[in-house]
């Protein structure tokens, strides 16, 4: 279990690291401005049955771009038995959420770990 907030390279998870693989190898990482590891896991205090928290944001975020996204996710579900939970803003509603300062916002810009 890696302990992110003591790792120099949160992407050695191999969860993350089979996470990122995907979206290079669907052509998606050029569509994506930033991916944030939030939750337990960034805070580094998983338990071996927590998900993975990340949010995604894409200048352009439609059905297709979501569709595949969630196909890694379910991949990576059958594949390790791992969940992923997602959440993907355009990136000008997740600039205003974080213009309103909203707890979530607060909580992934404070304790969120960029891993894409």
């Amino acid at each position: 279990m890696v302990k992110f907030r003591d790792s120099a390279n949160p992407k050695i998870d191999p969860v993350i690291k089979r996470f990122l693989s995907g979206i290079e190898r669907l052509g998606l990482k050029q569509r994506i401005d930033k991916i944030y590891l939030f939750g337990s896991r960034a805070k580094g205090m998983e338990r071996p049955d927590s998900d993975y928290d990340l949010l995604i944001v894409s200048p352009l975020p439609d059905k297709e771009f979501k569709s595949k996204i969630y196909d890694i996710a379910v991949d990576i579900l059958l594949e390790t038995g791992r969940d992923v939970s997602l959440k993907i803003f355009k990136t000008g509603e997740f600039s205003r959420l974080c213009g309103m300062r909203t707890p979530f916002t607060r909580n992934v810009l404070k304790e969120g770990i960029i891993i894409g």
